[in-house]
């Protein structure tokens, strides 16, 4: 997988796994298929990497620190390049790269299920 997509947590203690691959591929945390458009995936792996993935350093052990709260854990593997964040918490900020990198990923996934 190009990227994989862990979210957990919340009031009913959900956990959940997303695998989205460089064909298009998407399996869901259910393990449903999806195909997407190739370039999809690719459009999705530039938009994360323009907002620093790879420079981006996994601070390790982090949980929601409320009840309704979630923890994202994003791996992604592109160009050779490898990377795993955490990040944890009810407040989503806008100007932080990592919740904007947890909002592309989760609009993509969301979208899938739309139908």
């Amino acid at each position: 997988a190009a990227i994989i997509y862990q979210r957990s947590g919340g009031i009913a203690g959900l956990v959940e796994e997303w695998r989205i691959y460089p064909d298009g591929r998407v399996v869901s945390a259910v393990g449903i298929e999806y195909q997407v458009p190739s370039e999809e995936v690719s459009a999705l792996l530039v938009e994360i990497e323009a907002l620093g993935f790879f420079e981006m350093r996994d601070p390790g052990g982090l949980s929601a620190t409320c009840a309704d709260c979630f923890s994202h854990e994003i791996t992604v593997s592109s160009g050779g390049k490898l990377n795993r964040i955490a990040v944890a918490g009810g407040e989503f900020d806008p100007q932080n790269p990592q919740w904007q990198i947890v909002q592309v990923i989760s609009d993509f996934v969301s979208a899938l299920t739309v139908d």
